[in-house]
């Protein structure tokens, strides 16, 4: 049976790109640390994240045109990062390469951004290439849904599953945290794993029936992408 966990975003990195760090500056518009051109583009070599421009490490799969608003290295095996940064778990890292390469090797090749992977203080949230690398991994591959610190591990494609349930099925899931009050993990994840055991037994009937709402959910809008 697929089991809930509670996922926060963690990320270790057992081993950082050895390029030079990119330093942001109020550089030319189009150029590195500068802000992006009106349509989303910058010099050649440079690619676009959160409207700068900035260098993927090593220049990887970069061109001229790499940074026209997505198309080259976010997404497909032809964008994947080739280094192993250490991420885990596997799935979340063979997506985190595939779909977020770019702003992936940019942080790790600087000692900020890549700082802030380990240890996430109040100035990370505005780190210019932080934020666009936790945006990425956030929308492309989500651990968790509705905001609630809560996901799946296990089935054939947890980030797909993650994804459906965020977009179908978050009114029973909130509802089952407790909706606006203290959230309540242990009885809702009990009860969404296990509805016949003792502890599910032991929570409050909103709690159940939030569950019992949210399998259904899942199970019906999200059958495909939640598959084991």
């Amino acid at each position: 049976m697929k089991k809930l966990f509670i996922v926060p975003l963690l990320l270790s990195f057992s081993a950082l790109s050895a390029c030079s760090s990119v330093q942001v500056t109020d550089a030319a518009e189009g150029s590195e640390g500068g802000a992006c051109y009106p349509n989303g583009t910058c010099d050649t070599g440079l690619v676009c994240f959160s409207s700068i421009c900035v260098r993927p490490a090593g220049d990887a799969g970069v061109d001229g045109g790499g940074g026209t608003g997505g198309g080259g290295g976010t997404g497909g095996t032809g964008g994947a990062c080739s280094a192993d940064f250490g991420l885990e778990p596997e799935f979340f890292a063979q997506c985190a390469a595939e779909a977020c390469c770019p702003a992936l090797e940019s942080c790790a090749a600087d000692e900020t951004c890549s700082g802030c992977l380990t240890l996430t203080t109040v100035e990370c949230e505005t780190d210019l290439l932080f934020a666009p690398l936790i945006e990425c991994l956030s929308t492309e591959c989500p651990t968790s849904f509705c905001g609630t610190g809560v996901g799946f591990f296990t089935g054939s494609d947890p980030i797909a599953c993650n994804k459906c349930i965020d977009t179908e099925c978050c009114v029973s899931v909130v509802d089952c945290l407790g909706g606006e009050g203290e959230p309540d993990f242990a009885a809702c994840t009990s009860c969404i794993d296990d509805p016949g055991g003792a502890e599910c037994q032991s929570a409050s009937e909103a709690t159940r029936s939030a569950a019992a709402d949210f399998v259904t959910c899942k199970d019906t809008s999200c059958a495909a992408a939640c598959a084991e």
